[in-house]
């Protein structure tokens, strides 16, 4: 593969194969449909779509990178995801009232069948949500308690249905 500096002679077998000759200019041939001769079954291609100077983005504005959005302006897309985040925002707070609603409708239905003292204190009004929380909060502690007292009494009954089953096998 050695090439004599001082003589033009190469010496590589595949250096002395002929090149096919090279265009000298710049730009590539465009392919053609039809050939000499030859009738192609392939339609021509379709004229590029005119430029409509009102769909180009303002020259100022920046044009986002991805495809998806490559018509939108860096300004529109933050426009649409903080639309998009109110949206979800909206969604999320409308599905805690819907739960806050029905834990106080809860409440107020076990206070009224209990007669206790709020059943009729607020009326058809809406209560606000730490009220609501503290209210559930004091049900849970009033049923932990009545359970244990429940438990404890359940014990004593088994306790008290043992000792009668030594006496009467014992008689």
């Amino acid at each position: 593969m050695a090439v004599d500096k001082k003589k033009p002679t190469i010496t590589s077998a595949s250096a002395r194969r002929k090149k096919p000759p090279t265009s000298t200019s710049a730009t590539p041939k465009k392919a053609t449909h039809e050939q000499p001769g030859k009738k192609s079954s392939l339609p021509p291609p379709p004229p590029p779509p005119p430029f409509r100077p009102s769909e180009a983005p303002p020259a100022a504005a920046a044009v986002t990178t991805t495809a998806k959005h490559a018509h939108k302006t860096i300004e529109e897309y933050k426009a649409n995801m903080r639309q998009w985040h109110n949206q979800i925002g909206k969604k999320y707070r409308h599905k805690l009232n819907e739960q806050f609603e029905c834990l106080q409708a809860v409440l107020k239905a076990e206070e009224s069948e209990e007669g206790g003292k709020h059943a009729q204190g607020h009326g058809g009004r809406t209560i606000n949500k730490a009220k609501v929380l503290d209210m559930a909060r004091a049900r849970i502690e009033a049923l932990t308690t009545e359970r244990e007292a429940l438990m404890e009494e359940r014990r004593m009954l088994v306790d008290g249905l043992k000792e009668k089953e030594k006496l009467v096998r014992a008689v």
